[in-house]
């Protein structure tokens, strides 16, 4: 039963899902140690989702490779709660802290896109996009390359949509590099010595 009951048989609501003291419940910050999970028997290493904007620009979202994002609802929720300003004028895209200084923005009238300006973040129209039901005969890496699209239509999806939360930030970074250029790397070097 979802629901407890005390001794005089009244249900009592269910508890909340506890929440860390940073308020990312979900969104699980590694802690460099191996917890044994002693009922599965398994050693398997469990995979986690990295977060698109890690994988884009890493230095930007440094923070964000520390996650532990386990499922694809755990990626889009992350990219909502950090990812996402609440409040941005469509036309400039400068980002308001609150809706008085947003709409102040507005009212005034004066602004206009600069070339090349993009938002630091979600727009609304990508956040309804990755507000809908992923693709359930997709493998969870496809779905996860169905985001990427999604928030950066002009590049190409990384390798992997994963990433070792075991691993430092910067070997996450030399290993995600190796992946996109050893290739070339290596014949490059083949061309020139071999």
């Amino acid at each position: 039963s979802s629901q407890g009951s005390s001794s005089n048989g009244a249900s009592l609501p269910r508890k909340r899902a506890r929440q860390d003291p940073s308020g990312k419940d979900g969104e699980q910050p590694s802690r460099n140690k191996k917890r044994s999970d002693s009922g599965s028997g398994s050693t398997a290493a469990q995979r986690f989702l990295a977060c698109p904007y890690w994988k884009r620009e890493p230095q930007r979202s440094r923070d964000c490779c520390k996650l532990k994002l386990k499922r694809i609802r755990d990626v889009k929720q992350h990219l909502h709660r950090r990812h996402t300003p609440g409040f941005y004028c469509e036309v400039c895209y400068a980002i308001f802290p609150d809706d008085d200084s947003h709409q102040d923005h507005i009212l005034l009238s004066q602004c206009r896109r600069q070339p090349n300006t993009q938002l630091d973040g979600i727009s609304h129209a990508q956040q309804r996009a990755l507000s809908r039901k992923s693709n359930p005969s997709l493998t969870e890496e496809e779905q996860w390359f169905d985001i990427w699209k999604i928030l950066f239509p002009a590049f190409q999806h990384p390798f992997s949509a994963y990433i070792d939360a075991e691993l430092s930030a910067d070997l996450c970074l030399f290993r995600e590099h190796w992946q996109r250029t050893g290739h070339e790397v290596l014949l490059d070097t083949l061309r020139r010595h071999g």
